[in-house]
């Protein structure tokens, strides 16, 4: 079903609207001073103010976060698995029932899925050019108002009519209202702003090219209920009222020929509207009357919401979200900088915990319903006030869900026991590196002999990775490694972590989180404030930045960390040096996971030889931070120390490495080599500090400190 649409939530406020302004008729009459009365509060609770210097920062920050080219990737991966899946489910659950409506539904459903995606893409360009949903018909036809009344309350709102159409622009209604995505505002003028919103104007206009095949599949859904039932009325068969009213059901919307003129479009225009209308009157003949066709046409827009993640918040979640408002003051400024995205973190977390077997029955997201209730207005007209409602999933859904998380659960298990997946890493640094030195990375299956990352596969990611973690749990548990006394601390800790990395970091909680762990020390405070900071530098800058270096770079301090993330800049900085895993074949800076750079999804390197080798024997090295005992380093003492110890390491391992594989004590090796590790770092450290004469003396005077409590 395909019409020019406005967002639910414009629907309500208009509704609202429309019964204030009836109550006003009914008490005042229309009269100079009632008509004053409203235009003063649409005015002044509606219009708003021009927008501030807080909401055009905000502005920049959020869309600098989702400029990078991953954010599209993940955004057509999510939303593609997403519309296949809303069929698939509702295969298994029909199949699990005896209702042959439902499973006449559910192949609608599917074959829906493969039909218009070509046509469809006109909403992809819908939703960039205007940066806003599209989701409703704003017309008097689609408000359920007289022409009249429509005009009249368009231009209480200052909202500009089309005279050949009788219709609003959507984009206009969205301005004036304040109502779209959490994170979506038209803060910045002018060309610079439309530039700036080139992310947020591709997202919105990926989500409208999928709700569009959404709304495809719930239509033709609709279609087949309708076809079973007039067959059980016995007005045909099946497939011939199918046929029937699918022809009537479906209205091919076009963009206007590129060649032509002002007037040539104004009258295309017209056409296109009469052929809307043409096909609004079709719909009815095919859902019944006023009230039928409305309900049917608000299930048709829920369904599209949902398949997208942008079902509406509601409850505490809606007045939090509001609390954050658009970002107009240092408040909520710090608020959204906390916590920018809302909306569509809570939903796809929601549907994924909706997949885990057992929890998914007790915790079922919300599916939106709409109940549509006929009101008078003063001149005795009818009209519908749509109210939307947060309703349970059928049981067949539910089944249906339960059936494929207990699947990916088994799944899971097999590529565990064949160590193809991968959870969290591991606790120690020790073990970390040494995991990672394997070429293993978090929340990977093991592709051929690729690690490839699963955390951006939402909203499965979740329930891939709560498997995972459980996987490793309950092996650390029965392998003896723990102690008894020790075992229910390890299961609290590898709980809460679970929950951690899967739920919490996946929602707007990780904000809250963050912003605790700032009130801990002066260093989480410190680290959070750059990772805010670097929002500066939108992510864009980063791809690239990281996508034509070929070497990653050291970076220590807020300042060389808004460099590493800046094309040009970033070369500037030291290679960095992976001292852990030194190379006697190859001493060089490591490499840039260039899959991860310009996409988002993380491939692991391929561990070299020397790191298989070590691996082989066991042997686990540490990880050198910025610090040097309790002296902080700069970026260039780091990447200097870090080369050191790979250089010397390169020397010392290169002479040993091979009479350490001939030992036959595997722990002997690997005492020997920490030993040969040992001496690297130390000759690196004297190293340094030749190198960094000022950085000697604060060691040195740590040193006497330390040891005697003399201060230099």
């Amino acid at each position: 079903m395909s019409a020019n649409h406005v967002t639910i939530e414009c629907q309500n406020e208009l509704k609202t609207i429309a019964e204030v302004m009836t109550k006003i008729d009914d008490v005042a009459g229309s009269t100079p001073e009632a008509d004053k009365l409203l235009r003063d509060m649409i005015k002044n609770g509606l219009k708003g103010k021009k927008p501030n210097g807080f909401q055009m920062f905000n502005e920049f920050m959020i869309n600098g976060m989702l400029s990078g080219f991953g954010t599209p990737i993940v955004n057509l991966i999510s939303n593609t698995v997403q519309t296949l899946m809303k069929p698939t489910l509702a295969v298994i659950g029909s199949s699990m029932s005896n209702n042959k409506a439902l499973k006449r539904e559910a192949r609608a459903l599917f074959s829906a899925s493969f039909e218009g995606l070509g046509q469809d893409l006109i909403f992809l360009n819908k939703g960039y050019k205007a940066g806003l949903p599209v989701d409703f018909e704003l017309s008097p036809r689609a408000l359920g108002l007289s022409q009249k009344d429509f005009n009249r309350y368009m231009d209480d709102l200052k909202i500009p009519i089309d005279p050949r159409t009788g219709t609003a622009s959507p984009a206009d209604v969205n301005r004036v209202l304040g109502v779209s995505y959490d994170y979506i505002t038209k803060s910045i003028p002018g060309p610079l702003g439309d530039i700036i919103r080139i992310p947020t104007r591709l997202t919105v206009g990926i989500d409208e090219y999928f709700k569009a095949r959404l709304r495809s599949q719930k239509t033709m859904a609709l279609v087949s209920r309708k076809a079973s039932a007039d067959e059980e009325k016995g007005l045909g068969t099946y497939d011939e009222l199918f046929n029937k009213y699918k022809k009537e059901a479906f209205y091919d919307m076009k963009a206007p020929p590129a060649n032509l003129d002002s007037k040539g479009i104004a009258d295309w225009n017209i056409q296109e509207t009469q052929k809307r209308a043409d096909y609004v009157g079709r719909l009815k003949t095919v859902f019944g009357g006023d009230e039928d066709f409305a309900t049917a046409i608000y299930d048709v827009r829920n369904y599209a919401t949902d398949g997208t993640f942008q079902t509406k918040l509601t409850g505490n979640l809606e007045k939090f979200s509001n609390l954050r408002g658009q970002g107009d003051t240092l408040g909520q400024t710090a608020l959204l900088q906390a916590i920018p995205f809302l909306r569509t973190p809570w939903n796809l977390t929601m549907e994924g915990i909706s997949y885990v077997p057992g929890i998914g029955i007790a915790i079922k997201p919300g599916v939106s319903k709409t109940v549509v209730k006929m009101k008078k207005a003063a001149d005795g007209t009818e009209y519908p006030v749509f109210e939307t409602n947060v309703a349970r999933m059928s049981k067949e859904e539910t089944a249906a869900r339960q059936v494929i998380g207990l699947g990916a659960l088994l799944g899971m298990g097999a590529l565990w026991e064949a160590d193809r997946l991968t959870g969290s890493v591991p606790d120690s640094a020790a073990d970390r590196n040494q995991w990672q030195a394997n070429g293993k990375q978090p929340y990977s299956i093991k592709v051929g002999d690729e690690w490839i990352s699963f955390q951006r596969v939402d909203p499965f990611a979740m329930v891939l990775g709560l498997a995972a973690d459980t996987f490793e749990m309950n092996r650390k548990v029965a392998s003896g490694e723990l102690r008894k006394s020790e075992r229910v601390e390890y299961l609290q800790a590898a709980s809460y972590g679970m929950l951690k990395s899967n739920i919490l970091e996946k929602t707007f909680l990780q904000g809250f989180a963050d912003l605790l762990a700032v009130a801990e020390s002066p260093r989480e405070a410190r680290a959070y404030l750059d990772s805010v900071a670097k929002r500066i530098v939108p992510a864009i800058s980063n791809t690239f930045a990281r996508g034509l270096d070929p070497y990653e770079r050291e970076a220590v301090g807020l300042e060389d960390k808004l460099k590493q993330r800046v094309p040009g800049l970033r070369e500037t900085l030291p290679a960095s040096y992976a001292s852990y895993s030194a190379d006697p074949n190859n001493p060089a800076p490591r490499e840039t996971n260039f899959s991860q750079a310009w996409t988002g999804v993380a491939i692991a390197d391929q561990p070299t030889e020397f790191q298989q080798r070590m691996n082989d024997l066991g042997v686990k090295f540490s990880p050198k931070s910025a610090r040097l005992g309790k002296v902080d380093l700069n970026t260039e003492e780091l990447a200097d120390y870090k080369r050191f110890i790979n250089e010397s390491a390169s020397v010392l391992f290169g002479r040993s490495l091979p009479n350490l594989e001939r030992l036959p004590n595997r722990q002997v090796a690997e005492k020997e080599a920490r030993s040969l590790m040992a001496r690297a770092t130390k000759r690196a450290r004297n190293q340094l500090m030749l190198k960094y004469p000022d950085t000697r003396k604060q060691i040195i005077a740590q040193s006497l400190y330390d040891k005697y409590g003399i201060e230099d």
